[in-house]
Protein backbone atom coordinates (compact mmCIF):
# COMPACT_ATOMS: atom_id res chain seq x y z
CA UNK A 1 0.00 0.00 0.00
CA UNK A 2 1.48 3.31 -1.08
CA UNK A 3 1.80 6.21 1.27
CA UNK A 4 -0.87 8.87 0.95
CA UNK A 5 -0.16 12.50 1.75
CA UNK A 6 -2.53 13.15 4.63
CA UNK A 7 -0.94 15.34 7.30
CA UNK A 8 -4.12 15.56 9.40
CA UNK A 9 -4.91 11.83 9.30
CA UNK A 10 -8.35 12.01 7.68
CA UNK A 11 -7.80 8.90 5.54
CA UNK A 12 -6.34 6.77 8.33
CA UNK A 13 -9.60 4.87 9.07
CA UNK A 14 -9.87 3.94 5.37
CA UNK A 15 -6.25 2.97 4.75
CA UNK A 16 -5.49 1.17 8.01
CA UNK A 17 -7.57 -1.95 7.22
CA UNK A 18 -5.81 -2.86 3.96
CA UNK A 19 -2.41 -2.24 5.53
CA UNK A 20 -3.19 -4.65 8.39
CA UNK A 21 -4.43 -7.34 5.96
CA UNK A 22 -1.31 -6.96 3.84
CA UNK A 23 0.87 -7.28 6.94
CA UNK A 24 -0.95 -10.48 7.97
CA UNK A 25 -0.29 -11.94 4.51
CA UNK A 26 3.40 -11.10 4.85
CA UNK A 27 3.56 -12.77 8.27
CA UNK A 28 2.00 -15.94 6.85
CA UNK A 29 4.36 -15.75 3.84
CA UNK A 30 1.50 -16.09 1.38
CA UNK A 31 2.88 -16.12 -2.15
CA UNK A 32 1.37 -14.04 -4.91
CA UNK A 33 -0.27 -16.97 -6.73
CA UNK A 34 -1.76 -18.86 -3.79
CA UNK A 35 -5.27 -18.45 -2.50
CA UNK A 36 -5.69 -16.51 0.74
CA UNK A 37 -6.40 -18.46 3.92
CA UNK A 38 -10.04 -18.45 5.02
CA UNK A 39 -9.39 -16.20 8.02
CA UNK A 40 -7.88 -13.44 5.87
CA UNK A 41 -10.39 -13.75 3.04
CA UNK A 42 -13.26 -13.31 5.51
CA UNK A 43 -11.65 -10.14 6.84
CA UNK A 44 -11.11 -8.93 3.27
CA UNK A 45 -14.78 -9.42 2.37
CA UNK A 46 -15.93 -7.18 5.23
Amino acid sequence: VHKIFDPLGFTCPVTLGPKVLLQECWKLKVSWDTELPASISKKFER
